[in-house]
């Protein structure tokens, strides 16, 4: 399980995002070989880990608009508004490692101004996130146990959630041969 959600992690790194170049930037040579120009205010997309590492070194600014701590408080107030596991809703595209990104940004914004906002807002990311992962688990939980599939709700599932319902699927199979055998009759 860990080396199929590090695969998705490393597919997330390497997904664009936008970042506004700090200064003029003339043909820097990028660790993937590309070579990247641009002048000063200009926005352009890079993979995810290229502008990580661009902007560790104070070349470019990302735009922090792909998650917000609202949009994360929508989504935890739906989840647990929720009555029906089948109305499980959709999350958005890569939530998980976005919103871990977002706690990460925060966290060096804590270490490196004194503004109490961002406190605040880490404290509720983390308490959102953690609601909606135990509530989520849940549903993935109830219907691979149930159920023995989880096709129904797969659609709405995150890659990350579905490879937990593949691995508790997996388990619980291997657990009902071993303690009854091949007498199981479904």
């Amino acid at each position: 399980m860990e080396e199929r959600l590090e695969l998705l992690k490393q597919a997330f790194n390497n997904t664009s995002v936008k970042v506004i170049a700090v200064s003029d930037i003339d043909q820097t040579v990028l660790p993937n070989g590309a070579v990247l120009k641009a002048k000063k205010g200009e926005e352009v997309e890079l993979p995810r880990w290229i502008a990580n590492f661009l902007e560790e070194r104070g070349l470019v600014k990302r735009k922090w608009d792909e998650i917000s701590v609202q949009e994360v408080s929508k989504i935890h107030y739906r989840e647990m508004s929720r009555r029906a596991v089948k109305d499980i809703e959709q999350l958005p595209s890569n939530f998980y490692w976005l919103v871990q990104e977002y706690l990460d940004y925060l966290e060096k914004k804590i270490r490196s101004e004194a503004d109490p906002s961002f406190i605040e807002d880490r404290q509720n990311l983390l308490e959102f996130l953690s609601e909606i992962v135990e509530k989520r688990m849940r549903a993935v939980i109830t219907y691979v146990f149930s159920y023995g599939d989880y096709t129904e709700i797969s659609q709405k599932l995150t890659q990350e959630e579905i490879i937990l319902a593949e691995e508790l699927k997996n388990l619980l199979i291997q657990w009902k041969k071993i303690v009854i055998g091949g007498n199981d009759k479904k």
